[in-house]
């Protein structure tokens, strides 16, 4: 059989390049190269990593008339002449091409006052108009984060970075919600104290391990994936779904629709004649 060809894509979204964020994205990577040199005999697994901080990227414009989307054209037909209008940016040009390659995602981002970055809303605001294109569904994806110290808000941030995996329609994989590293004491200095050099998460070996989890769960899954749809052959474009999100195309609503005597059932259900 061929080996499956596998492609792991990194985005660390912080404010300040090559700092603790990058390094954490990077550790997950490694980890995911490391498992991919293991299974090389039935997938090439290669990673990519790019860096956002303090690049251009244009916000959302959340277009009335969602030219992002697919939709019906004169006569009934879908037109394929869709997608963001927004192609002049960093993103539009050097993210989105990556995006659409990858095969499984790691996702990094620091806690800002509790929170997510606003270079993550943005980027993850555009990054929703590849759902139509098919970049996301069904690709495995993870979270890891930096805070200056304990309890910053790591895990809610995690949480709402695995929320956003969800609603793009991505499989989010970690080993509890994802990775945490503390950049600060004990490991780096405070925020007061930065030299603007030092890269505290090297010292927090169990950052670190939650990192190589991460990573190595990514790339777990996207090899699985990728040996399970050359097994499926033509039948994967066939019958399973390029993405869920509406619109559909010329045949939107039935694409949710049960079959006929499945529908039935369900009505005719009554306390008394439930399966069990």
């Amino acid at each position: 059989m061929e080996k499956a060809k596998v492609r792991l894509l990194g985005l660390s979204l912080a404010h300040r390049k090559g700092r603790n964020t990058a390094w954490m994205v990077e550790c997950a990577l490694k980890a995911a190269e490391k498992f991919g040199r293991k299974v090389s005999d039935v997938a090439h697994v290669e990673t990519e990593f790019i860096d956002l901080a303090q690049k251009k990227v244009e916000m959302c414009w959340e277009c009335p008339d969602y030219p992002c989307r697919p939709r019906l054209g004169e006569g009934g037909y879908l037109s394929h002449d869709f997608g963001c209008p927004i192609t002049e940016d960093y993103l539009a040009i050097k993210v989105m091409p990556r995006v659409a390659e990858a095969d499984g995602f790691i996702f990094g981002c620091p806690v800002y006052n509790g929170t997510c970055t606003s270079q993550f809303m943005i980027v993850m605001e555009r990054l929703r108009a590849g759902i139509w294109k098919g970049y996301f569904t069904n690709k495995p994806a993870g979270a890891v984060c930096t805070a200056t110290m304990n309890l910053a808000g790591q895990e809610s941030l995690l949480q709402q970075m695995n929320n956003v995996i969800r609603f793009l329609e991505m499989i989010p994989v970690a080993a509890g919600l994802g990775a945490v590293s503390i950049a600060g004491l004990p490991y780096g200095p405070l925020a007061g104290e930065d030299d603007g050099k030092t890269i505290g998460v090297k010292n927090d070996k169990y950052g670190q391990w939650q990192a190589v989890c991460v990573g190595r769960r990514v790339a777990e899954m996207a090899v699985m994936i990728g040996l399970a749809k050359q097994q499926l052959g033509q039948r994967y474009t066939e019958e399973f779904a390029r993405y869920y999100a509406p619109p559909h195309g010329d045949d939107s609503w039935a694409w949710f629709n049960l079959d006929s005597e499945d529908e039935e059932y369900l009505m005719n259900l009554t306390p008394a004649t439930f399966r069990g």
